[in-house]
């Protein structure tokens, strides 16, 4: 099985999200949470960038961003050039309503 595949296989076991808080990228296996981390300090993170991560080519690198982005962790979009960049799905903090009368 190739380093493509491999990761293929793991990130289908991972559950379906509507973005990830910063605390839970540092509860994801490697190399999804090295590659986020990264993503996060980064910003954002080009095809090629996320292929030297991972060890993909570029083609594989694009596939598996676009798969990141439909299970919710990632999110696409285009620059200038028209080449895809991901950032980090990050999730909406939830306001707690605190009573008035603490």
């Amino acid at each position: 099985m190739d380093r493509f595949e491999q990761l293929h296989e793991e990130l289908g076991q991972m559950e379906q999200v509507e973005g990830i808080s910063a605390l839970e990228v540092s509860d994801l296996p490697d190399p999804f949470g090295a590659l986020l981390k990264k993503m996060i300090r980064q910003g954002s993170m080009t095809v090629e960038e996320m292929a030297a991560v991972l060890g993909l080519d570029a083609e594989q690198s694009y596939h598996f961003g676009n798969d990141l982005a439909a299970k919710g962790y990632l999110q696409v979009e285009e620059c200038d050039s028209g080449d895809a960049v991901y950032r980090v799905y990050l999730a909406r903090i939830r306001k707690r309503s605190l009573p008035l009368d603490f």
